[in-house]
């Protein structure tokens, strides 16, 4: 069964904005990763030894007038030895 984000989060939405969704990871690997599940795709093999975190949040994203409900973004350093802005990868 895929991973809820857990009830606390909504009670009080001025609280936290994002939260580990320590149990993610987990169900990832056995929906998409493995290679015996219906929902597997050879060209997400590249995924099986990536450092993935997950969060859940109650902060509404929208762009264009479309909700996103899921997004991805490639981790990069910011600062002074960083090459510009992280390149943006939207899941929906």
């Amino acid at each position: 069964m895929r991973p809820q984000p857990p009830i606390s989060l909504f009670e009080n939405v001025s609280s936290l904005a994002f939260i580990s969704a320590e149990d993610m990871p987990e169900w990832i690997k056995a929906a998409f990763l493995d290679p015996s599940s219906p929902l597997h795709n050879e060209e997400h093999a590249h995924l099986a030894h990536a450092e993935i975190g997950f969060l859940w949040t109650v902060v509404e994203n929208s762009r264009k007038g479309r909700r996103i409900i899921g997004q991805c973004e490639e981790g990069r350093p910011q600062g002074a030895m960083a090459n510009g802005p992280a390149p943006e990868q939207r899941c929906r």
